[in-house]
């Protein structure tokens, strides 16, 4: 037999016990409801059956499981669920907890990952519940399993908080095929990364190189001279600097952190990516939710890990919708707070050792931090186009090899449709693959102007004019 077989089918048996466990559960918390409510004693009966029956399915596909484990290691053929089982020294519950998450993944049948429910897959009394928790503590302290971050503020117990596979659990079982990474796992090596960078890299820090420039983006010239003048002094400032011998007398805060502020779709992240593409760097994307999605202690790790993989990767760093790490500091009444300040901290003293350019968006001008303030060379905000602006957009969005109607006016587009450059997008997009699904070969006013009020409505403003008659 086939390498590949072995795996295939002890994955494919793994998998039908999962949903034979998780049917199991289903019918043991039916059986305990009918005992307390005293209902329907047939039903009862039924449900001990299938249980009894489900019983002797499980014990079947343990032994098969058994078998091909014995078959493998015959073969010298290592099936990663059991070789990860034996590299921790783990125990048949503590096995079967790794596939049950594992599985939630993929399985339809799958329910929710909290602590009581994986337990409930094996035992149902309170006290064998409870017991069980060792388990789970086993797979965190072996850095297994994770706490998902939905639960971290509210007072999580080990039985309340739902799980998930680590980098490193997930990279065994899968073989490395399944691992999230922003390189492949050769291009990682290449670039010199180590397993532990590679790890922490996972859905950390998505880079991607960038496809925007400048001549793309609709900027007013204060705005593109400013811009300009960053690129200018990021592509030449280092080279002076030294030669002028500032780089003995300053040894920190090199870097250019720029802030852009404004709503959503007005071209914040588009011009970070521009400026990637003007400086010849990559760009790597940070989000909140990436980085304040672990305990305490992790969070902290992450953000260093960024900084780390961006000046390895020498792409502009983003940080997107920043708002709350780069808030104000906060009177430390609680746990939270007090890690909110630590974050902020640790914050700075990355953002004075990082000697490239990092860039912080927000939704909206945030109170921040005075010691952040202090470190940011340029401060722009993005909001919504005027009309002169949006009707330049219009333009821009759609190409010259489009079969634009006669009657197709921007200028119009503009002065009666205040839209965002994302939401005028969306127009053009939508508003496409309407005339396309209709089959007609012509983009028109009419088609463009439906769209646009549905943005309009959906952005929950009104319109500036009326497209034909006077204001």
């Amino acid at each position: 037999m086939k390498n590949n077989q072995l795996k295939e089918q002890y994955l494919d048996l793994s998998s039908k016990l999962f949903r034979l466990l998780t049917i199991r559960k289903k019918y043991q918390s039916k059986i305990e409801e009918l005992e307390l409510t005293s209902e329907d004693g047939k039903e009862r009966e039924s449900l001990i059956r299938k249980v009894a029956d489900l019983n002797r399915r499980i014990k079947l596909i343990e032994k098969r499981l058994s078998e091909i484990n014995q078959k493998s290691e015959r073969a010298g053929i290592k099936i990663p669920f059991e070789d990860l089982a034996k590299g921790y020294a783990l125990s048949k519950e503590e096995k079967y907890l790794l596939m049950a998450i594992f599985f939630s993944v993929t399985d339809p049948y799958s329910g929710k990952t909290t602590g009581f429910e994986l337990l409930r897959l094996f035992w149902h009394k309170p006290d064998e519940i409870v017991e069980g928790c060792r388990f789970l503590q086993r797979l965190i302290k072996e850095e297994l399993i994770e706490p998902s971050d939905r639960f971290l503020l509210h007072n999580p117990t080990i039985l309340t908080v739902e799980y998930f596979l680590t980098p490193k659990a997930m990279q065994i079982i899968t073989e490395g095929k399944a691992l999230l990474l922003t390189e492949t796992g050769d291009g990682a090596s290449e670039k010199g990364f180590g397993k532990e960078e590679s790890l922490w890299n996972d859905n950390l820090l998505t880079i991607r190189e960038p496809i925007a420039t400048l001549d793309q983006i609709v900027l007013d010239e204060r705005k593109r001279n400013l811009i300009e003048r960053v690129c200018f002094q990021m592509e030449k400032g280092a080279e002076l600097m030294k030669r002028w011998g500032f780089d003995k007398t300053i040894l920190s805060g090199k870097g250019a952190v720029l802030l852009f502020f404004g709503p959503p779709g007005t071209g914040k992240t588009m011009t970070a990516e521009a400026i990637a593409k003007r400086l010849g760097k990559k760009i790597g994307i940070v989000r909140y939710e990436q980085v304040y999605n672990k305990w305490v202690g992790d969070s902290e790790k992450r953000i260093v890990q960024a900084f780390k993989v961006a000046k390895k990767e020498n792409c502009l760093l983003l940080f997107d919708e920043a708002d709350a790490l780069f808030g104000q500091r906060l009177n430390e009444t609680t746990s939270t707070d007090r890690m909110h300040n630590l974050m902020t901290n640790l914050l700075m003293q990355e953002l004075e050792r990082f000697e490239g350019i990092c860039i912080l968006t927000t939704n909206r001008e945030v109170a921040m931090d005075s010691a952040f303030a202090r470190r940011i060379l340029l401060k722009l905000e993005f909001p919504i186009p005027n009309p002169e602006e949006r009707a330049k957009i219009w333009r821009k969005l759609i190409p010259q090899e489009a079969p634009l109607a006669e009657d197709v006016n921007f200028k119009e587009l503009g002065e009666s449709f205040e839209l965002t450059g994302g939401e005028i997008k969306n127009a053009i997009l939508n508003a496409v693959q309407e005339l396309i699904y209709r089959g007609e070969d012509k983009i028109t006013q009419a088609i463009l102007i439906t769209f646009a009020e549905r943005e309009l409505l959906s952005a929950k403003r009104e319109r500036k004019t009326k497209i034909g008659f006077a204001n």
